[in-house]
């Protein structure tokens, strides 16, 4: 009897086992259900939302926000809140891995968590933005908005910012948990969008942060503004034809003093001996301020500058920014036009403005022409800081954003701050305060110097080309540069200091140039063209040999110096062979080798055309590449490029299976 009591227990235990595990099923189908549901609604509701967005985005976005703010806060907002429904039900998209076999939503379902993970973070940092601008976008709707109270916004609402620069790491720790090429491919291009644009919003938030400082709240601050003429092409952009002391107080100018650069030199104190390079073609025996960017490191050159900015009184500085005439030009045409003594000057007219205010009247070279001669930079100085300090309701704020960063990325503007270390470190990571790079593979940097006395530069068609033999051991590198003088004009090749009445007389002359090649560190020189000058033809009437030299200018690279002269309507082409250590190589994996340049750009070019050449081992395939290389012959992968900025080119290929 027992026993039977013992087995209906038994029994009935067991049913109520199984109805229990069929009662928590059926209600975690349920919730499952529910939670599927819910997370439907919110993706469902995200799309809408950010279809809308796209539609209202269309246009201009900053006179969308300008025009309709409320709308376009209240829709972040609701994709806000779209986001961190989904990310209520993140338990559900923890499956996503385990469905990734399913046809087409497989890849997006596998990559749901660090997707949810960066659409959390973004959202956040873009709501947490928007509330600390919306006054100031208030403040551009009516017209008051200042640089003054932008600075002050800056400074007492810093908690948002710092906030925002949280979540924006946190979407790129997501972003890297990311494969956007495994996913739809709607999603893919603005995916890979924020590859660029993550680092650069932590940046410009970093940046934020210390901005009231830097514009002079608390405290002025005072910066060094060098004038850079690039026509005097130099390694670090350009002659420094003139120098400005600029005092920022809260975010306004509180004074700016400009004059030439001739006239920050006091001879009764000791100067440096000045380079070979200067002495030999220009005659030159001591190192003046004007001079200072002979070094193409900007950095290094500002320390020496300051060594030798000798005015009539001590001043301290707290930076030093370099501007030449391309920044100059450009940031005319955001601002849209200035008015310089009475006369609009536009992006187009800039150039003929500055051409003729520093011709002398008459033709004639008086004392009087010769003290004023560079005053119109004041002038147009001016001009512009009265166009930016009133409203900036007039002025596109989106474009003079964008042209201020391409100018930075191009080096036509270079900074160096000395007293905020939090600044100057993402200046210096993103390659804006002019720095030569330190080599991570191979490197090259081609610095020109426009050593003749004349306005030559922009008549000089650059051409470059870069060969690397990597079937050698070491590999071997081939740099070719052609050099050619539009200038029409037949003149005799005359050392001499000569000024032409009509400025761009003085650009139709012979080319006398110095230029220096940048390679990493354990680069060995096998051979280079020789390009000899003729005594008469030199400065100090010392005939030029023409050999490549070894300069101890760097202990991160291997530089040599070439200097040449070229005449008009003619050209020129220099070449430099040499090896390459083995770190221009890195072994990825077991088969798989990386090949990796930085090609740096020089301060005070426009573009240059460039071609990079790779010459593999026959038993090799191209595995993944940063670059598109178009042409493939007999194991040479080339690469046409216009260098505009500083450029990356990463390769890397791997032995075939059968080998």
């Amino acid at each position: 009897m027992e026993r039977k009591e013992n087995r209906f227990a038994a029994l009935l235990t067991s049913r109520n086992l199984k109805r229990g595990a069929w009662a928590l099923l059926l209600l975690g189908v349920l919730l499952v259900g529910f939670g599927a549901g819910k997370l439907l609604r919110s993706a469902l509701s995200l799309q809408a939302h950010l279809t809308e967005a796209q539609a209202l985005l269309e246009g201009s976005p900053m006179e969308t926000l300008k025009a309709h703010p409320e709308q376009v806060g209240d829709l972040l907002k609701e994709i806000r809140a779209d986001v961190v429904a989904l990310r209520s039900a993140r338990g559900l998209t923890r499956l996503g891995p385990a469905l990734g076999w399913l046809p087409k939503v497989g890849p997006l379902l596998a990559q749901a968590t660090p997707l949810l993970d960066l659409a959390d973070a973004l959202t956040e940092a873009g709501v947490l933005g928007w509330n600390f601008g919306e006054p100031a976008l208030q403040a551009w709707q009516s017209g008051a908005l200042t640089p003054e109270l932008v600075t002050k916004m800056l400074a007492d609402e810093r908690e948002p910012l710092q906030a925002a620069q949280v979540a924006v790491v946190r979407a790129q720790a997501a972003y890297a948990q990311l494969s956007p090429e495994e996913l739809p491919w709607r999603l893919q291009q603005p995916l890979k969008l924020l590859d660029s644009m993550l680092p650069l919003l932590n940046d410009g938030l970093s940046l934020a942060v210390v901005a009231p400082e830097l514009l002079g709240k608390p405290s002025p601050r005072t910066y060094l503004f060098l004038a850079l003429n690039d026509d005097e092409l130099r390694p670090g952009g350009g002659f420094i034809t003139a120098v400005g002391e600029v005092e920022v107080r809260s975010g306004q100018i509180g004074g700016v003093t400009f004059a030439d650069s001739y006239t920050v030199d006091d001879f009764s104190q000791p100067y440096p001996l000045a380079p070979e390079a200067l002495k030999r073609f220009m005659g030159i025996d001591l190192l003046t301020f004007r001079d200072s960017n002979w070094l193409p490191d900007f950095p290094a050159a500002v320390a020496q500058g300051l060594g030798l900015y000798r005015p009539s009184r001590e001043v301290a500085f707290d930076g030093v920014i370099a501007v030449d005439q391309v920044a100059v030009q450009r940031l005319v045409g955001a601002l849209g036009e200035v008015e310089v003594a009475g006369q609009v000057v536009t992006e187009a007219s800039l150039m003929t403005y500055i051409h003729e205010s520093w011709s002398p009247p008459e033709g004639k070279f008086t004392t009087e022409w010769r003290l004023s001669r560079k005053s119109f930079m004041g002038d147009l100085v001016q001009a512009m800081r009265q166009r930016v300090e009133g409203s900036l309701d007039d002025i596109d704020l989106a474009l003079a954003g964008k042209t201020v960063l391409q100018l930075l990325d191009e080096h036509h503007i270079q900074i160096v701050l000395l007293t905020n270390p939090e600044a100057a470190t993402v200046l210096a990571a993103r390659g804006w305060d002019g720095a030569v790079q330190v080599p991570q593979g191979d490197f090259l940097l081609v610095s020109e110097a426009n050593v003749g006395y004349n306005k030559a530069s922009p008549k000089i068609a650059r051409a470059m080309a870069y060969e690397v033999d990597l079937t050698q051991t070491p590999p071997i590198a081939t740099l070719t540069l052609t050099y050619t003088n539009i200038s029409q004009v037949q003149i005799a090749c005359t050392p001499e200091t000569r000024w032409d009445p009509v400025y761009v007389e003085m650009m139709e002359r012979c080319y006398w140039a110095y230029v220096r090649v940048y390679g990493p560190s354990g680069s060995q020189l096998l051979s280079a063209s020789r390009h000899p000058i003729p005594a008469e033809a030199m400065w100090g009437g010392e005939a030029w040999s023409g050999e490549a030299q070894l300069l101890p200018e760097s202990t991160a690279h291997t530089v040599w110096g070439q200097g040449f002269l070229l005449p008009t309507r003619e050209q020129t082409v220099l070449s430099f062979t040499y090896t390459l250590p083995p770190s221009v190589l890195r072994q990825e994996t077991e088969g798989t080798w990386v090949y990796h340049l930085d090609w740096q750009k020089q301060p005070g070019l426009r573009q240059i055309p460039v071609r990079v050449s790779l010459r593999l081992p026959q038993n090799v395939v191209s595995c993944k590449t940063l670059e598109v290389f178009p042409v493939q012959s007999d194991g040479l992968w080339v690469f046409e490029d216009t260098l505009q900025a500083d450029r990356t080119v990463e390769f890397r290929y791997c032995l075939n299976k059968g080998d």
